[in-house]
């Protein structure tokens, strides 16, 4: 029988796809015991992966990161009690799936505490108050008659239940951890009874966080020292929307009611992503010896674009640094922009259009020293229509540092690692300008 070159290329490929798919089972392991599960598997050429995870009563997801390929990951399991199968599913950072395994999972231990005798005429949830704290949520509220209940949440990352008992005056008081996730994300809660199924209350609250710098002073001898860097997270979880001027020596009127970014996969805001981005850029200029000001360290209060400007000017910054993630309606566009103002006095009195073109390429090729996967977009655009970059009376540049509308982008802005790497190269970026700048001389 005759076999076509065309044939012949579709079988070898299929071929091709079962070695992988048998080599990554190979290489997939799922160990359990009691309240967790640990994996290890291997994927060449990747520095981040996405572990999925699920049983009968519980579901989520989170990201790996590994320097070589070869991963390890551990994670608790909210509830399942019962024995049951745990079900793993491996994906690239682009959620393709490369493989899955099904285990046995022994259950995880019952919390501690005892349930109270169920009483006829019992009622629904009264008081309810849930509260976030760090790390999770606390839970305050009182089903009179109800031995025990059942704690169902529901958020972006993860699902399951846990079991619930209370004092002998049946009050409910303690707090959930949820390492999955992400922080001041929605987190939905429904309280069923112990006996049956049925609601018996519902509420709403947020995973608490706490924001801390790691670092406090510059260190001494740092390649930065002497730099001074002002760092800008974009938007706020505050109203906004006043009128501002546009600029020194301009025309027109500016606003800081620009749309803010929810990512497509992580549903999370803009707003939270870049402060989380700006502490890890901020600790990373200060082992590096600048001196660091944020414009903005809290989710809740409101700041204007002059206000943000007020912070670099009074602090005699080197160059600010106005983060940002991008959208746009095509899910395939990821990558980096970079904008500087053009035509503003205090633009004019940095540098000439050229030169500040030049600047802004320098930033915008530090952040594409690392890549991962197919990065399609790298602007670099003179405007004036941004007020908060013309109001700076130095390098200042509003940069986006990913489209939180792509599935890679969107996940990768809120793992840590890869907010190292992003402040990593922006450190790189700030080392090159202040050299240029004539601020610092280059290391021997």
């Amino acid at each position: 029988m005759k076999v076509s070159r065309f044939t012949l290329v579709i079988f070898l490929a299929l071929v091709a796809v079962l070695i992988c798919a048998v080599s990554l089972a190979d290489n997939l392991t799922v160990e359990t015991e009691p309240g967790l599960f640990r994996v290890r598997f291997s994927l060449p050429g990747e520095n981040f992966a996405i572990v999925n995870y699920s049983t009968s009563d519980e579901n989520g997801w989170f990201t790996v990161y590994s320097e070589d390929g070869q991963f390890t990951a551990e994670s608790a399991l909210l509830g399942s009690y019962e024995p049951c199968r745990l079900t793993v599913k491996i994906q690239k950072i682009d959620q393709k799936q490369v493989e899955q395994v099904k285990v046995d999972y022994p259950g995880t231990p019952l919390p501690e505490g005892s349930a109270l005798e169920f009483q006829n005429g019992r009622k629904g949830v009264r008081d309810l108050v849930l509260t976030p704290v760090e790390g999770g949520f606390a839970y305050d509220f009182t089903a009179q008659g109800h031995g025990f209940v059942k704690l169902q949440i529901r958020a972006t990352r993860q699902t399951g239940m846990v079991i619930l008992y209370p004092d002998e005056n049946y009050h409910y008081s303690g707090t959930v951890m949820v390492p999955h996730i992400y922080n001041a994300s929605n987190v939905y809660v429904t309280i069923r009874s112990g006996k049956g199924n049925g609601s018996i209350g519902t509420g709403q609250t947020t995973k608490g966080y706490a924001l801390l710098a790691k670092e406090t002073e510059p260190a001494a001898g740092g390649r930065l020292q002497g730099v001074i860097v002002c760092v800008d997270p974009g938007h706020q979880n505050a109203p906004g929307g006043e009128k501002e001027p546009l600029g020194p020596g301009m025309d027109g009127y500016g606003s800081n009611a620009g749309g803010m970014a929810e990512g497509t996969v992580t549903r999370r805001r803009e707003s939270i992503v870049m402060l989380e981005c700006g502490f890890v850029i901020r600790d990373e200029l200060l082992r590096q010896g600048a001196t660091v000001v944020m414009t903005r360290e809290i989710e809740e209060k409101r700041y204007s674009n002059l206000e943000r400007d007020a912070v670099a000017n009074d602090a005699g910054a080197h160059v600010m640094l106005r983060l940002h993630g991008d959208n746009n309606k095509s899910e395939k566009n990821r990558g980096f922009g970079v904008y500087y103002p053009v035509h503003s006095e205090y633009a004019l009195a940095v540098a000439d259009t050229d030169t500040y073109r030049s600047y802004g390429q320098i930033m915008l090729d530090a952040l594409q020293t690392r890549k991962v996967g197919t990065i399609n977009k790298a602007t670099l655009d003179g405007t004036d229509r941004f007020v908060g970059n013309n109001w700076a009376k130095m390098p200042c540049f509003l940069i986006e540092l990913g489209f939180m509308s792509n599935k890679i982008d969107d996940v990768l802005l809120s793992t840590p690692e890869y907010q190292q790497w992003l402040a990593e190269s922006l450190a790189d970026g700030i080392y090159e300008l202040a050299i240029v700048r004539g601020v610092i001389t280059p290391e021997e």
